[in-house]
Parts: C-alpha cells; sequence; structure tokens
C-alpha cells in the first residue's frame, strides 16, 4: 500500500480539519489574513517555519509529526484524537478518501488488538491445562 506524501499546504489543511479548527480561528491564533491561510492550503504560497512552528503550537503537535505526516499515522503520535473523530466524522475532514482511510486505520487497529487478545487468551488457557496436568501428576 502506498503511503501518500502530503505537501505543507496540504498538512495543514488536513490537520487543521482533524484538530475541528475553523480557518478563521486558526488564521487569528497564527496572526495572519484568513486568505494567506487558504493560499498556504492551496499551496499558492509556502510559509516559513516561524509559522510552521506557531501552527503546531496551535494545534498542539509536534513539528517532527508534522513532517511525518501521512495517510498510515493519522492515528500515530497524538495527531488525531480518536473519540473526537467518532462524534464528528462529518466534521473532521470533508475528503472522503482521508475519511475512508481513517476507518480504515482503525478498522485495522481493532482487527489487531483482537488478534493479540484471542492469542493471549489462548496461552493462558494453554497454561491451565499444563497447570492442571502438572498438579494431577502430583497426586
Amino acid at each position: 500500500m502506498n503511503d501518500k506524501k502530503y505537501s505543507v499546504g496540504e498538512r495543514f489543511c488536513l490537520l487543521r480539519k482533524i484538530k475541528g479548527r475553523k480557518q478563521e480561528e486558526l488564521a487569528r491564533i497564527l496572526n495572519i489574513d484568513t486568505k494567506t491561510l487558504s493560499k498556504i492550503e492551496n499551496n499558492e504560497v509556502q510559509p516559513k517555519v516561524d509559522l510552521i512552528e506557531k501552527f503546531v503550537a496551535a494545534i498542539n503537535i509536534s513539528i517532527e509529526d508534522f513532517f511525518r505526516f501521512s495517510e498510515n499515522n493519522i492515528f500515530h503520535n497524538n495527531i488525531h484524537d480518536s473519540t473526537q473523530f467518532e462524534v464528528n466524522n462529518t466534521k473532521v475532514c470533508y475528503d472522503e478518501n482521508v475519511i475512508n482511510k481513517l476507518i480504515e486505520e482503525k478498522d485495522n487497529r481493532r482487527k489487531d488488538k483482537d488478534t493479540l487478545i484471542l492469542n493471549l487468551s489462548q496461552r493462558i488457557y494453554q497454561l491451565e491445562q499444563e497447570l492442571i496436568a502438572s498438579k494431577n501428576k502430583l497426586r
């Protein structure tokens, strides 16, 4: 599966939406015009490093998470609050492909957890059986 790499503008847009921020609100926090933020999100203008630093602080992620952001790691490193996504899934992001990718990622993580629980349960059962057999031999 290919992991889409996002431009800086796409990262601004998607992370802003994932964090539930409106353009006007974020532009005010960043002390820039809403039109400037729109141009950044549409890759018409490249933000300077100091603006990226303000952006990551405003949405509460690390600079590393900003630059590592991709479709395959949306749920990792506290980029996304999964309860917010479940409650507001239509408000988080308007890109249907991203929403489907988020749902797929969450389903995969749930399947991984279920498999782990099943494997642990089977191992516990095996250990219980071995313990019973050992007790019976001692009698």
